[in-house]
């Protein structure tokens, strides 16, 4: 009998050293999955992050193209139409070159004694 309560006692003893040693992993497992939880979240954070960031990265290299490319578009459009002054100016001061030929040619003319008297009326009036 006293054989039998020692063996029971081990038996106990023994039996409660397992449950806290296995209370003991249980405990340890739940919080190495929490850990695993918390690991994946700080991924998935970092990762969003850096989404986000590439997202803001594109978005501000977009604005500054749009803006960049809107410069060009008003510089070239001044471009042009310095351009096109120029062209203008051009034709200004051909056609008034042109015209102080014809006055030449006209002076010329009315100095030449072969015009009739109406030819030359016509010709200072005109």
């Amino acid at each position: 009998r006293r054989w039998g309560e020692l063996f029971y006692a081990d038996v106990s003893e023994a039996s409660a050293t397992l449950k806290e040693k296995e209370l003991a992993l249980l405990e340890a497992y739940n919080k190495s999955v929490v850990e695993l939880q918390i690991m994946r979240q700080n991924q998935t954070s970092k990762s969003h992050m850096e989404t986000i960031s590439k997202r803001r990265e594109k978005s501000v290299f977009m604005m500054d193209f749009e803006r960049n490319r809107g410069y060009y578009k008003v510089r070239d459009a001044i471009e042009n139409f310095r351009r096109s002054n120029l062209t203008v100016i051009e034709l200004v001061s051909q056609a008034m070159a042109q015209r102080s030929q014809l006055e030449e040619c006209l002076k010329k003319l009315l100095s030449t004694s072969t015009l009739t008297t109406v030819a030359r009326k016509n010709l200072e009036a005109s």
